[in-house]
């Protein structure tokens, strides 16, 4: 029998049921169970680890995305002489030198600039995805596709809400670090005929 940790996703388990086929092959006894664990565990090692496959993959995601831009997209604000000036489309947040290494402050960018064009109800949005008003407001909390406008009530983008809705999850990612032109978002506002948001020209003072 093949072992696996409790937090083995769903598909790891899946997997690994599949491979347990030796009660119907002429081999002896144990063979089959050994050759099926060697095919898991490569399968399992090529995979990357037991946790569901999407994690990885945000991991390995923003992992990349503060090796190339770490330096230019988030603002040293604890240090003296900090650089002002800097586009806000362009900003992903904020870091602060810690001993030998850097801490990273990730702001998510959604629904800025407000534009009533692109936003939703909570009500309009549940509708459209066709889930309940509950559920919609969770997802603006857990996924990041809306925000209280002024501390009041919720507004959903709904270039977001599309996004999370196709499974897109690296288009989303852009969008919350406010690449507007990305060409994986820039799909989704012209989709939505929000063309003209696309490029907003702000700058932070």
């Amino acid at each position: 029998m093949l072992l696996l940790t409790t937090k083995a996703s769903g598909h790891v388990n899946r997997c690994e049921t599949l491979w347990r086929i030796y009660e119907i092959l002429p081999w002896a006894r144990g063979d089959a169970v050994k050759a099926a664990a060697l095919c898991f565990e490569q399968w399992l090692s090529g995979r990357g680890g037991h946790e569901a496959a999407e994690t990885a993959a945000g991991m390995e995601q923003v992992r990349s995305f503060l090796l190339k831009d770490g330096m230019s997209r988030f603002i040293p604000a604890w240090e003296e002489n900090a650089p002002k000036g800097m586009p806000a489309r362009d900003v992903a947040g904020f870091r602060e030198q810690m001993g030998d290494g850097l801490d990273f402050y990730v702001t998510r960018v959604i629904l800025r600039p407000f534009d009533r064009r692109e936003a939703l109800s909570l009500s309009a949005a549940a509708k459209l995805a066709g889930r309940s008003h509950s559920t919609l407001r969770n997802w603006c909390e857990e996924h990041g596709i809306g925000r209280r406008i002024a501390g009041g009530n919720w507004a959903v983008s709904r270039v977001a809400l599309q996004m999370l809705l196709d499974g897109e999850a690296e288009a989303l990612f852009e969008y919350h670090m406010g690449n507007r032109d990305h060409p994986l978002v820039a799909v989704y506002f012209e989709r939505a005929g929000l063309k003209c948001l696309i490029s907003p020209n702000r700058v932070l003072s």
